[in-house]
């Protein structure tokens, strides 16, 4: 499954594209089912996008995860930028990798903020 068709299905609103990344890189932590029964989705679903970014740090079990998730929610809120769009390779991901060799993909990819 590629989580960015689970966000693509389970929103019914327009994302900027860093809300989008931001939602994938949930989705691929908490799984597909875990990212649809979300405060996350309800919230950009029923127009709250402040508290569909503050929903993501309910999600900050083991206690390890609440860097990647004040990062997901600073991702979420920051603007696109029209005049920093550089084109990237695509980050191969898959649910074998740990949280380390993901964030170190992400980075490598200019990942802001770095992870």
């Amino acid at each position: 499954m590629k989580f960015e068709d689970e966000v693509n299905r389970d929103i019914e609103r327009p994302l900027t594209q860093n809300a989008f990344d931001a939602c994938v890189s949930l989705a691929f932590n908490i799984g597909a089912g875990g990212f649809r029964g979300s405060s996350v989705r309800g919230r950009i679903n029923r127009g709250d996008m402040a508290g569909a970014a503050d929903a993501f740090m309910m999600w900050d079990h083991p206690s390890e995860l609440i860097g990647r998730r004040k990062g997901e929610r600073a991702q979420f809120l920051r603007p696109d930028d029209p005049d920093n769009v550089h084109p990237v390779a695509p980050i191969e991901i898959h649910a074998a990798m740990k949280i380390d060799e993901i964030q170190t993909a992400l980075n490598r990819h200019g990942a802001a903020p770095p992870i």
